[in-house]
């Protein structure tokens, strides 16, 4: 007699060592104080078809539900004239992300343009949600001289 095994894509298989790296990643900068905690990326690498998107995917919506902010970004193949697109992805959708914020959307605002400075018309080509927040930089499309290893 046959058994049918519920393997559904939520269920992640021996990542358990993984799981725990990534929430103790997580706890650190949640148990720090708030004026040391600043920015964390972890990186996520290994052959295609192994399960990263699911493990990140599972990790990220516990974080989220625990108050974090979370984005992702994932290597595509075919990109591979890009460089960074995975990391161009991810600060994607962290613009649309922080442009959905309307209660902080001016404080957003400002400390982005300042860090970014005249910079950020040319990142505006490479991060189009990036406009969502700067809508009121001047798009220039780069210039011929410019090429996209410069812009990146």
């Amino acid at each position: 007699r046959l058994q049918q095994l519920n393997m559904g894509p939520e269920a992640l298989y021996g990542r358990d060592e993984e799981i725990a790296k990534l929430y103790e990643t997580f706890d650190q900068i949640t148990s720090s104080s708030r004026t040391c905690r600043g920015s964390r990326m972890v990186l996520v690498s290994g052959y295609s078809g192994t399960g990263k998107s699911s493990l990140v995917h599972k990790v990220g919506l516990e974080f989220i539900e625990r108050g974090a902010r979370f984005i992702s970004g994932k290597f595509d193949a075919m990109q591979q004239m890009q460089p960074l697109s995975a990391i161009i992805y991810a600060l994607n959708e962290y613009c649309n992300l922080l442009a959905q914020d309307t209660a902080h959307i001016d404080h957003i605002r400002t400390a982005v343009a300042s860090a970014l400075g005249s910079e950020g018309k040319f990142l505006l080509y490479l991060i189009p949600n990036l406009r969502k927040i700067l809508p009121d930089v001047v798009d220039d499309q780069p210039s011929a001289d410019v090429s996209g290893m410069e812009l990146q």
